[in-house]
């Protein structure tokens, strides 16, 4: 199958995806706004670099990145007034709050238990959703010789606990890793 027919599919399939997914974003729409676009923008640009969503047992979170500290305190309390802040660690200097959502919400056919908001650090972005991050099936190595033509970022391989890749596409990013956020989080609660 060629590029544009893949593509031809995906933006069908998406299209669906995108008018069941309107108004069910419960937990984050009120605060943030519709994650819609950007998941689908990404899953566009995945299905286009060769990423099949097979090779993935679930999109695990997305995370929305805010330019300020003051900015990052105001999301977090709004936040708070819905969702319960599981984890608030210090990473690289700057904290970074994940949520599970007390209600889950869809997108593009993924359920979403989590986010993750992540105090600004020494690079600035802005303010948006920024990355989606996905639990793959595969070993991370597996997955990354399936996808050796493809530049992941391999920085957070060394990490001890749930190494990961990421791939910036147009629009965000795409991390991938073996296990999930909250699952990290509950590992870390253990060992404390």
């Amino acid at each position: 199958m060629g590029v544009h027919a893949i593509f031809a599919s995906s933006w069908k399939l998406i299209r669906r995806m995108m008018s069941q997914s309107r108004g069910r974003l419960n937990g984050v729409h009120p605060v943030l706004g519709d994650v819609t676009p950007f998941v689908s923008r990404l899953l566009i640009a995945l299905a286009e670099s060769g990423l099949r969503a097979s090779e993935w047992a679930r999109m695990d979170h997305i995370a929305y990145r805010v330019e300020t500290e003051e900015r990052y305190r105001s999301v977090k309390s709004m936040l708070l007034e819905a969702d319960p802040l599981v984890s608030e660690e210090l990473v690289n200097g700057r904290p970074i709050s994940v949520f599970k959502l007390a209600e889950p919400f869809e997108v593009c056919g993924y359920r979403i238990d989590a986010f993750e908001l992540p105090a600004p650090g020494r690079t600035p972005y802005a303010e948006g959703f920024e990355h989606a991050e996905f639990v793959i099936k595969d070993s991370l190595l597996d997955f990354l010789k399936r996808h050796e033509s493809l530049t992941f970022d391999k920085s957070e391989m060394e990490k001890k606990l749930n190494p990961g890749v990421s791939l910036i596409l147009p629009g965000g990013a795409a991390k991938f890793r073996e296990i999930g956020i909250l699952e990290v989080v509950g590992h870390r609660q253990q060992e404390r």
